[in-house]
């Protein structure tokens, strides 16, 4: 062959190469892929000689120290591309100021737009106060808590890699008692699991209705609760990163059987093990539990959110620097802006849904909006994008439940209805 042929021989199977090359990477991209990352937030010695006050109750609880760390948590899907980043945060909650930052920074690290990464909070009453209604915590801590979950959010992008998404839903019975008086809970324990093709778990992310806090008021000690043993439990059976998100449980509590430290390991590793009961179906091919296999489809909507602020407590709040809400006036109105969210995980039947709640959501109404669900074992992802108290069906406001305790920590009357209004207007 003389040495012209040659070289247009060498030079179409480079091409054909490269579209080899690029189909190939094409196909990888529009299949799902996952990453997923775990920092420590745990306080330093100098940020609890500062003066560190814990989130969830009343009462100026000061930490004394840390029993176990708590973590920012980043979990990275795409699907084409479509693209979602989760970051989960150990905390009671946090102010709109820290959750904006958190947003625009891991936007500028990832390069993925900030309507695409989702913060969220897992709503230990056992960790530091970021909201400013139980006291606060200094800002050395604030900006440790910011810089950790935009690493978190940039390394589980960075670790981008092909995975097979499936997801499996069931009644967790007896796992939670309702606060207000009714005698039911929304038992719905959803689980959306990311594994390499054929391999090992990659990401498993659990949604329950039941908020981490089995430590009651008297605790002093930092902690993610009974979600730090569930977590654990299920990183060590199977591998991969376990993610906790809160669903339809404002006005829950855990029916742990004991109080304390004890009390919430075992209420945590009872809830893993009946996580691992599902997980054994998914991973062995068969099992009591259906699992779906997601088609590498994702689809992402999310919308503004004009909330009026009706709560004295919460604009004394606000007004006296402690709270870092953004508030709007309009003559005596005063509203705050949030955001809710709609992500859709495959096609057609074999689908899955996720719901943002920016804060908590009572049983009645959170069991309203699964109606809003093509399948209503879907996720509904409580503490996302923002953390403004507690959501209501407006026929349960003020009816004498629970001394009104949901309603001292809510907007508003108005908040449920408005929140239903927009989250059934997102496609």
């Amino acid at each position: 062959m003389g040495r012209p042929r040659l070289v247009a021989a060498m030079v179409i199977i480079f091409t054909l190469g490269l579209a080899w090359s690029g189909l190939a990477h094409a196909q990888a991209a529009s299949g799902w892929q996952a990453g997923a990352a775990v920092f420590s937030i745990a306080p330093r010695s100098q940020d609890l000689e500062d003066g560190l006050s814990l989130g969830g109750y009343d009462g100026g609880r000061v930490a004394v120290g840390i029993h176990t760390p708590i973590t920012a948590r980043a979990l990275a899907l795409t699907a084409g591309a479509e693209r979602l980043l989760l970051l989960v945060l150990d905390l009671p909650g946090f102010d709109q100021e820290l959750s904006a930052r958190i947003r625009a920074e891991a936007a500028t690290a990832t390069g993925w737009p900030q309507d695409r990464i989702w913060v969220a909070a897992t709503h230990t009453h056992a960790a530091p106060d970021l909201l400013g209604l139980w006291g606060g915590a200094p800002d050395g801590y604030r900006t440790l808590v910011r810089e950790r979950a935009v690493a978190a959010a940039q390394l589980a992008v960075e670790r981008l890699e092909p995975v097979e998404l499936a997801m499996a839903s069931f009644r967790a019975r007896g796992l939670g008692e309702n606060r207000r008086g009714w005698a039911f809970t929304d038992e719905t324990l959803s689980l959306l699991v990311a594994r390499r093709p054929g391999g090992p778990v990659v990401a498993t992310l659990i949604n329950a209705g039941i908020p981490p806090r089995v430590l009651g008021p008297e605790n002093r000690w930092i902690s993610p609760d009974w979600v730090g043993s569930l977590r654990a439990a299920l990183e060590e059976w199977h591998g991969g990163t376990a993610f906790f998100l809160t669903g339809a449980g404002g006005d829950v509590v855990p029916a742990a059987a004991a109080e304390g430290f004890h009390g919430a390991m075992a209420f945590g590793i009872e809830v893993a093990r009946r996580v691992d009961e599902a997980l054994q179906g998914l991973l062995a091919g068969e099992g009591a539990i259906p699992w779906r296999a997601l088609e590498p489809h994702l689809r992402v909507s999310v919308a503004e959110l004009v909330l009026p602020v009706q709560s004295p407590a919460v604009l004394e709040a606000v007004e006296a620097g402690r709270v870092g809400y953004r508030l709007g006036r309009t003559g005596d109105l005063v509203t705050v802006t949030t955001w809710v969210g709609r992500a859709t995980f495959g096609r057609g039947d074999a689908r899955a849904e996720a719901l943002t709640i920016p804060g908590e959501v009572v049983t009645r109404m959170g069991i309203q909006i699964r109606g809003l669900m093509h399948h209503p074992d879907g996720f509904i992802f409580s503490l996302t994008h923002d953390t403004l108290g507690v959501f209501l069906s407006w026929d349960e406001w003020m009816t004498g439940r629970h001394g009104h305790d949901e309603e001292a920590h809510s907007l508003g009357i108005n908040g449920g209805v408005l929140l239903y209004q927009a989250l059934s207007a997102l496609p």
